[in-house]
């Protein structure tokens, strides 16, 4: 069994060839990584409406026993928009086929001529 120490030359330059290509563009893909990490986000943020009551000044609010009743105005939290719309198709014009006149076939001559089969002499 004959084992390989060295590779043929050929192939020795094909490998030199390859390593430098893959070390020539590993800067483009780190470039590429910091790029997307450093990139604005796609949507900005919304704010989340918080579902605790905030105090606004507080009035007073008269009642029937004379004695004023601190009323707090709480704020309803708003609703976000929807982030899917769901798909609604609509209908598109489908032209109806229409009938056309097929020709009917007529006889055609053959242009092959009928040829004679010799019978075969080399058998038994």
């Amino acid at each position: 069994m004959m084992t390989h120490t060295n590779p043929p030359r050929r192939i020795r330059r094909l490998h030199i060839i390859l390593i430098s290509i893959t070390l020539a563009t590993l800067p483009c893909y780190c470039l590429g990584i910091q790029t997307i990490r450093r990139a604005p986000p796609l949507v900005p943020p919304t704010t989340i409406p918080s579902l605790t009551p905030s105090r606004l000044p507080v009035t007073f609010v008269p009642s029937p026993t004379g004695t004023p009743i601190p009323a707090y105005v709480t704020r309803t939290p708003t609703p976000l928009p929807p982030f899917f719309t769901p798909y609604t198709p609509t209908q598109t014009f489908t032209p109806e086929p229409t009938a056309t006149n097929t020709p009917t076939p007529t006889k055609t001559p053959s242009p092959i001529t009928p040829t004679a089969i010799e019978p075969n002499h080399n058998g038994p």
